[in-house]
C-alpha cells in the first residue's frame, strides 16, 4: 500500500481527495473471481454537531449524517446532498427549521431538519457563468461572486434564483494604521446580507472589522461601521437594532446597535488572553461564547450576564465556528479529541445530557493488503494519530481482527509482515509478531518484503533490510523490494534503481505527449508496471483549476503509457490498480485492469478510506463492511522475490544460518540449494509459504554427506513454484532464479569441555554391566572412551558400544577407571578421567 501517492497528490491540488462510492452511469463490470466481506468493528466516533433548530439535531458521526426529532433521545441515519469532500459540510444560515448550505464553491443545498430530505438551489437562471462562486446563502436568499462583484438573488418557493440585484455597497473608510493584511468576506442572515472586512496586523488578533449591511432586496442599509477586533457574529436583535459580538486581545465583548442612531453600546463579557481560541455564535435566545477550554451562555438579550457552564472532568467543550442554529436550549458537544456526548444548557447554565457518544462502524481511513492479511487504521482511539489493526484473510473469508497498536499514523503490509509508523516510530512485525522498532519520524510511504520506505521532512530511508535504514538521495516515490523508483530531477522520466545491485540504473521517458502545464506529482512501481499521476493545471484570468489524471506502462524495451484515465491513481499490483476520480464534487474509486485497460467501479467504497492492491486483489472499506475483491485476468505474474534476510556468513563448524524469503505471493514446497564453485553443495526442503513469505529454514553448515562446509564463497539458490499455477519463483527482475552468498569460515572454536566423569558403580563385580556419564559441550562432539583395569587397558570404543563395559574375570582384585575423549570439527580434543572404584569382587 502506498500512502506516499495519495498524501503527494493531496499536497498538490491543495484538495482532500477521498473515494466515495458514487460511480460514473455506465461502469464496466468486472470478472469477479472472489468476493469477500465482512462487518466493520462498531466503535464510539467522532460526532461534529452541524445544524440544530427546536428540537431536531443534525450531526455527522463517523461518515454519515444523523438526525434526531426529540433533542438528542434517537437518531437515524439520513442522506442530504452534501459533498462530505473535505469532511462535514456545515451550515451558512440555520433558522426555523431547516439549513442552507453551500457545497463547495457554486452549489448550495438546503435541508429539512425535520426529515434530513434536501434540495438543490437552481442558480441556472441567475448564473452567468457556471464556475461564480457562492459566497452567502439563506433558504431566501443568495449572494454570487460575478465578475469581481458580490450579486443578491432572492429565491422563490421551489428554490430557484429569479433575479438578482448589485447591492449598494458603502465604500468602507480606510485601513487602520499598522495593517498587514486585508480579508473581504461576506455573510447573511433573515434581516441582512453583510460585507465583512477585516484588518489583520502583527498580532493573532484582528486590528478592526468594517461591517457594511444592506438590504435584502439590494438597497442600502443601516450605515457601516467599524468594530475594533475581530467580528465573531452579527446578526438583527429586533426589527430597529443588530447584536455583534467581538473579541480584542484582552476580551470578548456585545455591542447592541441602534439601527436609528448608528450607535453602539458595548459591554464586556468575558476576558481572554492573547492566544485563547474564542468562539461566540447565537443558539436560539442564548448567547453562547468558547474561550479556550471555558464556556459561557447568557439567555438575556439586554443585560446578557453570562454564567461559566461547569463541564464533566477531562472533557473539553468541541468548539465550531460556524452557525449551529436557534435549538430549544444551546447544546455543546463534547470530548477528548472529538464529539462525544452532547448536552444541552439550561437556563442556569447547567448541563443537561442529551445524547451518549453515537457509535459507528470504524471506517478504515487507510488499508493495506497481503497475501494472507488486510491492515488498516481508523479512528477509534483518542489522541494524536489512529488505531492500527489486522485481519486474516483465507479462503472462506476475512477473519477477526487482532489490534496492532494506538497513535499510528500509517500502516502497510507485504507478504508476513507489516509496518505502522506513528508516536513509537516505525515497528516492524513479522506473521504478527512485533520484530523490531527504530524512532525514525516520518511518513511511511510504503512495505515491500522487508524494505519499508520512510518519508521525513528533509529525507527519504529505507530498511535495507527492516530497521536498518538507509538513508537514500533523490526524490525517490516508490520502491518495489528491492527496486527503487524516483523522479529524474527535470520530471522528464522515471528513474529505477536497486539497493542491491550497485550501478544498476534503468531510465524510463515519460510520455511525450504531455501538455506545458502537465507535470508528474506522484510515481508507483510494481514488478514491470509503472504508474503516474499527473496534475494539469490551467490559469485563466484571476482563475486557477487543476485535474489529476492517471497514467502506466509496462517496462520493457519501448515501453507504451496507456491513455489518460482521469484521477488519482491510489495503488498499483500485479497488472491491476485503483484510480479515484475527481470531478466537481463527484467522486469514484474505480478498479482498473491494466492489461484490457476496463474500468470497473467499487460499490459503495466509503468516502474517506483509502482501498489498497496485492497483486490481483483489492481491499476497500464501504459504510459498514471491509471488502476483498479479487478481479480476473489480473494477478497473473509468477512470484517474485522482493527481498531476503540471512546473515552473510556463518563458521561452518557452529553454523546457524537462518534464510527469509518475502515474495509477491504464496509459493509451494521447494528446495534451497547451498554451493560453491568446488560442488561441494546441500540441499534442503523448504515449506511452502502461504503468505508468500519463507521461515524456518536453516543451515547447519553442513554438506550433503555429512561434513562440515570448507571455508569458501557459496551460492544459494531457491526454487519452488506458486500455489496458484502462475509459474517458478523468480528473483527481482522476474528472470533469474532467486538467490544470494553466504560466506563459510572455519575459525577454531577453542577447546572442547568435558564435566565430571561417573561410572555408574564403584564397588564393581564380576560379570557387571558398567556404564559411564560424561557432560560435554559442544553437545555433539563424538566421545570416545578407554577402559582400564589398574594400568592395563582392558577396552575403547566410540559412542553407546564405547560407553559401557563388562567387568572380566581377570579384572578381579583390580580397580577400574575410565577415559573420555571429546572430539568434534573445529574444537581441540579434551579428555578426562574418572575416579578410580574399589577392586572388582
Amino acid at each position: 500500500m502506498r500512502a506516499f501517492a495519495y498524501h503527494r497528490a493531496v499536497a498538490a491540488t491543495g484538495v482532500a481527495v477521498l473515494c466515495t462510492g458514487l460511480l460514473p452511469a455506465s461502469p464496466a463490470a468486472a470478472a469477479i473471481l472472489h468476493d469477500w466481506s465482512t462487518p466493520l468493528a462498531e466503535t464510539t466516533v467522532q460526532t461534529d454537531l452541524v445544524a440544530a433548530s427546536g428540537r431536531s439535531i443534525l450531526t455527522f458521526a463517523g461518515a454519515t449524517y444523523r438526525l434526531s426529532t426529540d433533542f438528542g433521545a434517537t437518531w437515524r441515519t439520513v442522506r442530504p446532498a452534501l459533498s462530505g469532500a473535505s469532511g462535514v459540510d456545515h451550515p451558512d444560515y440555520v433558522a426555523n427549521g431547516v439549513a442552507a448550505f453551500r457545497v463547495w464553491s457554486g452549489r448550495g443545498v438546503v435541508v429539512d431538519l425535520g426529515s434530513g430530505a434536501s434540495r438543490d438551489v437552481d442558480l441556472s437562471r441567475v448564473r452567468t457563468d457556471a464556475d461564480e462562486e457562492l459566497l452567502a446563502l439563506t433558504d431566501t436568499h443568495v449572494l454570487l461572486q460575478d465578475s469581481g462583484r458580490a450579486v443578491l438573488g432572492a429565491l422563490d418557493a421551489g428554490l430557484v434564483a429569479t433575479a438578482t440585484a448589485l447591492p449598494d455597497w458603502a465604500d468602507l473608510p480606510a485601513a487602520p494604521s499598522r495593517t498587514r493584511s486585508t480579508t473581504d468576506r461576506w455573510a447573511m442572515d433573515a434581516g441582512f446580507a453583510y460585507h465583512l472586512r477585516s484588518y489583520g496586523g502583527s498580532g493573532w488578533v484582528g486590528l478592526a472589522t468594517d461591517v457594511d449591511p444592506v438590504d435584502l432586496d439590494g438597497s442600502a442599509g443601516p450605515a457601516a461601521f467599524r468594530v475594533p477586533g475581530d467580528l465573531l457574529f452579527v446578526r438583527p436583535l429586533d426589527s430597529a437594532s443588530l447584536e455583534y459580538v467581538y473579541r480584542t486581545a484582552a476580551s470578548v465583548n456585545r455591542c447592541v446597535r441602534d439601527l436609528a442612531t448608528s450607535t453602539s453600546s458595548c459591554r464586556k463579557l468575558v476576558p481572554t488572553g492573547r492566544n485563547a481560541r474564542v468562539y461566540a455564535e447565537r443558539m436560539g435566545e442564548a448567547l453562547v461564547v468558547t474561550v479556550g477550554a471555558r464556556v459561557y451562555t447568557c439567555a438575556d438579550d439586554t443585560a446578557c450576564a453570562p454564567g461559566r457552564v461547569r463541564l464533566p472532568g477531562r472533557l473539553s467543550v468541541v468548539s465550531t465556528s460556524h452557525p449551529i442554529g436557534d435549538p430549544a436550549e444551546p447544546l455543546l458537544s463534547l470530548g477528548v479529541s472529538g464529539g462525544g456526548p452532547l448536552y444541552s444548557v439550561s437556563a442556569e447554565h447547567r448541563l443537561v445530557l442529551r445524547s451518549a457518544g453515537l457509535t459507528a462502524p470504524a471506517v478504515p481511513g487507510m488499508l493495506g493488503l497481503a497475501a494472507d492479511r488486510v491492515v488498516g487504521t481508523d479512528a477509534r482511539s483518542s489522541g494524536a494519530g489512529f488505531t492500527a489493526w489486522q485481519r486474516p484473510l483465507t479462503p472462506s473469508g476475512i477473519g477477526p481482527e487482532t489490534l496492532l497498536g494506538t497513535e499510528v499514523t500509517d500502516v502497510a503490509a507485504s507478504a508476513a509482515r507489516v509496518a505502522t509508523s506513528g508516536r513509537s516510530g516505525l515497528v516492524l512485525y513479522d506473521d504478527g509478531q512485533k520484530s523490531s522498532r527504530v524512532r525514525r519520524a516520518g511518513t511511511l510511504a510504503s512495505l515491500s518484503g522487508p524494505h519499508p520506505l520512510v518519508l521525513a521532512t528533509t529525507s527519504t530511508w529505507v530498511g535495507a533490510p527492516l530497521a536498518s535504514l538507509k538513508r537514500l538521495s533523490g526524490a525517490v516515490t516508490d520502491n518495489f523490494g528491492t527496486r527503487l523508483l524516483s523522479l529524474a530531477p527535470d520530471r522528464s522520466a522515471l528513474v529505477i534503481t536497486d539497493l542491491a545491485e550497485q550501478g544498476y540504473r534503468l531510465d524510463v521517458p515519460l510520455p511525450d505527449d504531455l501538455g506545458a502545464n502537465t507535470v508528474p506529482v506522484s510515481a508507483l512501481l510494481w514488478g514491470d508496471w509503472l504508474g503516474v499521476t499527473f496534475l494539469t493545471y490551467r490559469i485563466s484570468g484571476e482563475e486557477f483549476d487543476v485535474s489529476l489524471s492517471a497514467r502506466v506502462a509496462r517496462i520493457g524495451p519501448a515501453p507504451a503509457w496507456s491513455t489518460p484515465v482521469t484521477g488519482l491513481l491510489a495503488d498499483l499490483g500485479d497488472g491491476l490498480a485503483v484510480v479515484c476520480d475527481i470531478e466537481s464534487d463527484t467522486y469514484s474509486a474505480r478498479a482498473w485492469n491494466l492489461a484490457t485497460g476496463e474500468l470497473s467501479g467499487l460499490p459503495g467504497a466509503a468516502r474517506y478510506s483509502y482501498p489498497a492492491v496485492d497483486s490481483g486483489r483489492i481491499a476497500y472499506a464501504t459504510d459498514t463492511d471491509l471488502v476483498v475483491r479479487e478481479i480476473a485476468g489480473t494477478g497473473t505474474s509468477a512470484p517474485r522475490v522482493l527481498g531476503s534476510v540471512a546473515p552473510a556468513g556463518c563458521n561452518a563448524w557452529a553454523c546457524s544460518w537462518s534464510l527469509q524469503v518475502d515474495a509477491t505471493k504464496a509459493f509451494v514446497r521447494g528446495q534451497l540449494v547451498i554451493r560453491d564453485a568446488s560442488g561441494h553443495s546441500r540441499a534442503l526442503a523448504t515449506p511452502a509459504a502461504t503468505d508468500g513469505s519463507l521461515r524456518g529454514v536453516t543451515w547447519d553448515g553442513k554438506l550433503d554427506d555429512g561434513s562440515y562446509a570448507p571455508a569458501g564463497t557459496y551460492t544459494w539458490q531457491l526454487s519452488a513454484a506458486a500455489s496458484d499455477g502462475s509459474g517458478a519463483l523468480r528473483a527481482i527482475d522476474g528472470t533469474q532464479l532467486p538467490g544470494g552468498t553466504v560466506t563459510v569460515t572455519q575459525h577454531r572454536l577453542g577447546r572442547a569441555k568435558l564435566g565430571s566423569v561417573r561410572i555408574s558403580d564403584t564397588t564393581p563385580q564380576v560379570g557387571q554391566l558398567l556404564t559411564v556419564a560424561a557432560r560435554v559441550r559442544p553437545a555433539d562432539a563424538t566421545l570416545s572412551y578407554t577402559w582400564y583395569a589398574g594400568a592395563t587397558v582392558v577396552a575403547s570404543g566410540s559412542g553407546d558400544a564405547g560407553a559401557s563395559y563388562q567387568v572380566q574375570p581377570a579384572d578381579a582384585g583390580a580397580r577400574l577407571r575410565v577415559v573420555v575423549t571429546a572430539q568434534r570439527d573445529g574444537y581441540d580434543p579434551a579428555s578426562r578421567g574418572s575416579a578410580w572404584t574399589r577392586a572388582a569382587a
